[in-house]
């Protein structure tokens, strides 16, 4: 009754039905508990196969993997900076750290030692979300580095790689040819050397130009 009588559910509840209002009071409740239950029945099992079997190395290394980290990066940063927000919402709140003298003469100086506690902890908790909100922002700039890193190495294997092949065509083109790798190579050959079919057929045009008729 002390928990009915102080909140004031945000619903209106059928009159045939006058005990749905409980029912999903105690629908949340259990949500909660089996949570926390089944939190606490996998946990030793993931625990268990990882540590003989490491079954869980694949998710393991995905989750490590830069693009997810700046996914999750980036979600909890949203959620911890609204958690900031709110908690800072409230310790600003007057109200929430005045006392009521009607509660005051109802509870003495317990609801008095409360109430001071709550506003304390209120701006407390204020600046612990804001400090983990930016550990998580901190997170998402390391990953955005390593990222960035992790781009530009790729970047720079593929430009060797082009330069090697490149390479290895302009000192033995038929080398390359008499192994098999005719057209690969003709194919390195047109990125590297060949100029383009437009350039080639003027060149051929002003040549044949160029030439003196031969008289009969």
């Amino acid at each position: 009754m002390g928990i009915g009588s102080a909140l004031e559910a945000p619903f209106n509840v059928p009159d045939t039905m006058p005990w749905l209002s409980c029912a999903k009071t105690s629908s949340h409740l259990a949500q909660f508990v089996m949570t926390f239950l089944t939190a606490c029945v996998v946990a030793p099992l993931i625990a268990t196969e990882n540590k003989y079997y490491v079954r869980f190395k694949c998710l393991g290394k995905f989750a490590m993997q830069p693009r997810a980290n700046i996914v999750f990066a980036t979600f909890y940063s949203l959620i911890w900076a609204l958690c900031g927000i709110a908690m800072t919402a409230h310790a600003n709140n007057p109200a929430h750290c005045t006392l009521d003298f009607k509660l005051q003469k109802q509870y003495g100086d317990d609801y008095a030692k409360a109430w001071i506690n709550q506003c304390n902890l209120s701006k407390a908790g204020a600046a612990f979300a804001w400090l983990t909100c930016v550990t998580w922002a901190g997170g998402w700039i390391c990953t955005m580095i390593l990222f960035w890193n992790d781009k530009q190495l790729i970047q720079q294997s593929i430009r060797e790689n082009k330069q090697s092949r490149c390479s290895e065509l302009a000192e033995d083109p038929f080398e390359s040819r008499d192994q098999g790798g005719m057209q690969s190579s003709q194919h390195a050959g047109s990125s590297c050397i060949t100029p383009p079919p437009m350039l080639y057929h003027q060149q051929t045009m002003s040549s044949a130009l160029d030439t003196p008729p031969h008289h009969l």
